[in-house]
């Protein structure tokens, strides 16, 4: 996985190296949806790791947008994946908090599944995308530093543009958060029926009382994740 060290507390830098040490033995390869997946592959998910090993001169273009709607709550990712012609394939994953009364014995699992769907978009329809995403920012400088909770409201992408990765970090509230023009377009095309779960400031004595609690301490739920140059340098347990 190509995630570095990043500078974190002393006292949290032990931890903050194995979890790296761990990371990289499971980079992300596709299968988010599946079970299992996400909670080994989350942050090579996030770095795009995928897309970056297969771009080169010549691949078609791959684009990724993640949302955290506060990540026990609502995850949503959104792929567009080039045709070779100008179009391109739109998938949409949508992840809930679990509910057993979707439990049945045929998909046991079914509780825990994403909602999906996926279809083909036209030249025109992908140029309205990238038009987007310029207007968005996204192939603007990355706000390296920002660091990002997992109970806080963000979006992040990861582009494979012409053999050229792309990454970039969007964190509510912000001014470059109110410049967010792309997610109007990737929701008119979202048949997943959940609906979008809008941002909120949350405060992080919030993100503390709500550990004490409910006695959270689950590293796979809460977490920081740091922007670097052009993809992530690292992640942080609590």
């Amino acid at each position: 996985m190509a995630i570095v060290s990043g500078r974190f507390p002393i006292r949290a830098s032990l931890a903050a190296g194995l979890a790296l040490l761990v990371m990289t033995a499971c980079t992300y390869s596709g299968g988010i949806d599946q079970p299992g997946v996400q909670k080994i592959s989350w942050f090579s998910y996030l770095n795009g790791d995928d897309i970056r090993r297969a771009c080169v001169p010549g691949s078609v273009p791959h684009w990724r947008l993640v949302y955290n709607g506060q990540y026990e709550q609502q995850l949503r990712g959104y792929e567009l994946v080039g045709d070779g012609h100008g179009g391109a394939t739109y998938s949409a994953r949508v992840q809930t908090p679990a509910s057993l009364t979707n439990f049945t014995l045929n998909n046991p699992l079914e509780p825990w599944a994403w909602k999906t769907n996926e279809l083909l978009l036209s030249p025109p329809e992908v140029q309205g995308f990238e038009t987007a995403l310029q207007q968005s920012g996204a192939y603007g400088p990355t706000p390296k530093g920002l660091r990002l909770h997992s109970r806080n409201f963000y979006w992040i992408l990861i582009a494979c543009r012409d053999g050229v990765v792309h990454y970039n970090a969007w964190l509510h509230p912000s001014e470059r958060w109110d410049r967010i023009v792309f997610d109007d377009w990737l929701l008119r095309f979202d048949e997943s029926g959940v609906p979008f779960r809008e941002p909120r400031f949350v405060d992080p004595a919030e993100r503390l009382s709500d550990r004490i609690t409910r006695g959270d301490d689950d590293s796979s739920v809460n977490f920081d994740i740091q922007i670097g140059d052009n993809g992530l340098v690292g992640h942080l347990s609590f």
